[in-house]
């Protein structure tokens, strides 16, 4: 997976979708988002999400074919499991992965997904 090169003039319907955990951190990172979107004018969908239920989530979300609305996919202060990720992979979507904590990135390695 590449690193998303984001463009900072955004072009018509370029809208974000974000997947954050639902605690402080995750609440802090999509604010954080939110601003940088608003800055660029971007719209965006937030979604808060536990461990329980990243995966199932964004799964649904594929499923109901509505990456084909939002141009940048970013999923910040949470991780979704391998099987995920190669499924998210396969889109042409830009994904933004931003997670503090090393067990995902070093399963992701593992598993060569990134």
């Amino acid at each position: 997976m590449k690193i998303a090169n984001l463009p900072l003039v955004k072009s018509e319907c370029e809208d974000m979708i974000i997947f954050t955990h639902n605690d402080l951190d995750g609440c802090t990172s999509k604010v954080l988002w939110c601003a940088w979107g608003k800055h660029y004018k971007y719209s965006y969908t937030s979604k808060h999400c536990s461990y329980d239920n990243i995966d199932s989530e964004v799964m649904g979300w594929i499923k109901s074919s509505k990456y084909n609305q939002y141009s940048v996919i970013v999923i910040v202060d949470i991780s979704v499991s391998v099987e995920t990720l190669k499924v998210l992979n396969k889109l042409k979507n830009p994904k933004i992965l931003i997670d503090h904590h090393n067990t995902a990135i070093d399963r992701y390695i593992e598993e060569d997904v990134l």
